[in-house]
């Protein structure tokens, strides 16, 4: 079975920093030193950098860590960015996509790397010799085969139908 859980990065539309160092992931970021991380206090993101075997998400969650950069609702990681063009916010994009506050930005004053940290999949238990994990995993292998597992995902964390007009900012190059 797969459901996607994704952790993001979002930054500033105010600075083309990222774009013009050419950064396209987290694991590039990790090197600038002018860039304050955060991330939700005691979330799914914190627990995963925290116990993360990569060099480079190990080093995120420290310097989250020595700095307190931790915040303790997504709102207060939204306005950490849109208020200082060298911060970023860490968090599930599960969160992020269906959050009205994100959404209710409508002049677009977010944006985020274009990949993904974190895609896990996760199960469904089941009584030992119960019928219904056999049905469950058919089922969601035959809506994983005809394309509807990716289908839903589109439709319901797919941010596309609040693309924003980048033309309409003022960039501050770096």
């Amino acid at each position: 079975m797969y459901i996607a859980s994704l952790c993001n990065v979002f930054f500033s539309v105010k600075t083309q920093k990222f774009n013009n160092f050419g950064l396209n992931s987290i694991k590039e970021l990790v090197n600038e030193k002018k860039i304050n991380y955060f991330m939700i206090k005691e979330g799914a993101t914190e627990t995963f950098f925290k116990e993360s075997k990569i060099f480079e998400y190990r080093k995120i969650y420290e310097n989250v860590e020595k700095n307190n950069n931790f915040v303790l609702t997504k709102e207060n990681g939204f306005n950490k960015v849109v208020n200082n063009e060298n911060n970023v916010f860490i968090s599930e994009q599960v969160i992020i996509m269906n959050s009205n506050d994100h959404n209710s930005l409508s002049d677009c004053e977010l944006m985020s790397l274009d990949n993904s940290i974190i895609e896990r999949g996760f199960g469904i238990a089941t009584e030992i010799g119960s019928h219904l994990g056999l049905m469950l995993n058919q089922v969601l292998l035959d809506l994983q085969s005809e394309g509807i597992l990716d289908d839903l995902k589109q439709k319901w964390f797919n941010n596309d139908n609040n693309l924003c007009d980048v033309t309409k900012h003022d960039f501050v190059e770096s």
